[in-house]
This record gives structure tokens, C-alpha cells and sequence, in this order.
């Protein structure tokens, strides 16, 4: 797609996500409905799904919403993957054996894996979202986060709620909202399948080669 505005040439070229590599210390296995997911520093960790993903980004880090996080899933019939940030995942424990919380969280990998994702909306982890067909609970805190968070109601893969909801109980209806909407699962595998039929990386720095020529 090729757009020009005033003086400028434009050409779009879709998304550049990369595949999420499996050989730096992290193991898949899709075992019927269990999903087993090993970081280096743990052994042989089973998670049911569905599987909910949970990281508020790289700047941001709340105990308060770690502990509601917790509050909220703890002990129910699905697993929950959650990124504490800077915060260290010892402070907030013990933890239900459903819920797994690393300060690192390796996210391309897990959200191929992942049945719902609980964002800020930063631009990078929507598209990643969006690549892999996840839908998303959208909690914008600040800049182009809530014009993504707006976008993605827009296009229906996924709701937009309070950036750290002040009960416990609304975080879990809105997630298990999400979880049995098969309009808003739909339209994430459509999105997923209209990205993969873009251009590869490589074709991505073809073209950049041909506009400098």
C-alpha cells in the first residue's frame, strides 16, 4: 500500500514481528489441554488453560495491582502468567497454584500460547497481540496507549477497562468476559491471518533498499 501525503512518499508495510525464539532456555510442549512452560530458573511447570497473560510494561510496576492480579484469578480454573516488572515476584507470595509470576517474561513466546491479554496498550505489545490473534483487556495509563486502548474496542478484539480497577472482583468479570467472546475471538484470528498474509522481515528491508536506490 503505497500513500503520499504533501511532499512525502509514504509505503505501509504491515508488521515486522520476528518469531519468538525457543533456545534460550525456554521449552513448549502442548499436551492435550496443558501447556507446560520451563524458564531457565524453573523446573517442569504445568499450566492449564485457557491462559491469561498479564504485564502492565517495562516502566510501570504497582505491588497494589500485582496483589489484585492475585487476588482476582487466584485459585481458579485457568492459569495466569504475570509480569511483575521491577517488582520481585518473592515480595508477593505465597501464590495459587494457578498463578506463575516471573519479573521477566519472555512475550512473544507466551502469547503464542496465551488465550487473553491484559495490556497497557504500549504500541509494541498490541501488535505483538495482534500477530498472534490474542485478545486483549486493554488498561491504558499514558500517551499513545489510549488512543490503542480506543482502537482496539473500535475493531473488537478486546475491551478497554480502568488502568488498575480499583475491586478485584470487576478485573475478573471483564477477563472472563473476554475469555467466552467468540465475536471477539473471530475477529483476533481474522486480524492474526491478515498480518501473516503481509510482508515477511526480509521483504520489509527489500523494499527499504529499493526507496533509497
Amino acid at each position: 500500500m503505497e500513500t503520499k501525503t504533501g511532499q512525502f512518499d509514504f509505503r505501509a508495510f504491515g508488521q515486522a514481528i520476528k518469531k519468538a525464539r525457543t533456545d534460550k532456555g525456554w521449552t513448549r510442549e502442548q499436551l492435550g489441554g496443558m501447556l507446560s512452560i520451563t524458564p531457565r530458573y524453573l523446573v517442569d511447570i504445568e499450566m492449564k488453560k485457557p491462559i491469561i497473560y498479564i504485564s502492565m510494561g517495562s516502566i510501570i510496576s504497582s505491588r497494589i495491582f500485582c496483589k489484585r492480579c492475585i487476588k482476582s484469578f487466584g485459585g481458579m480454573n485457568f492459569s495466569v502468567i504475570l509480569n511483575t516488572g521491577k517488582i520481585d515476584p518473592k515480595t508477593l507470595g505465597p501464590f495459587p497454584q494457578n498463578i506463575f509470576a516471573y519479573s521477566f517474561v519472555p512475550q512473544l513466546e507466551v502469547l503464542q500460547n496465551a488465550d487473553l491479554f491484559i495490556t497497557h496498550c504500549g504500541m509494541n505489545s498490541v501488535n505483538e497481540a495482534m500477530s498472534f490473534g490474542v485478545p486483549m483487556l486493554a488498561m491504558p495509563i499514558i500517551n499513545d496507549q489510549i488512543a490503542n486502548a480506543k482502537r482496539i474496542a473500535e475493531l473488537g478484539i478486546g475491551m478497554r477497562m480502568r488502568a488498575f480497577p480499583t475491586t478485584a472482583d470487576k478485573l475478573y468479570r471483564n477477563a472472563l468476559q473476554l475469555l467466552n467472546n467468540a465475536e471477539i475471538k473471530k475477529n483476533t484470528s481474522c486480524i492474526k491471518e491478515r498480518i501473516a498474509g503481509e510482508n515477511e522481515f526480509s521483504d520489509i528491508v527489500d523494499k527499504v533498499e529499493e526507496c533509497i536506490k
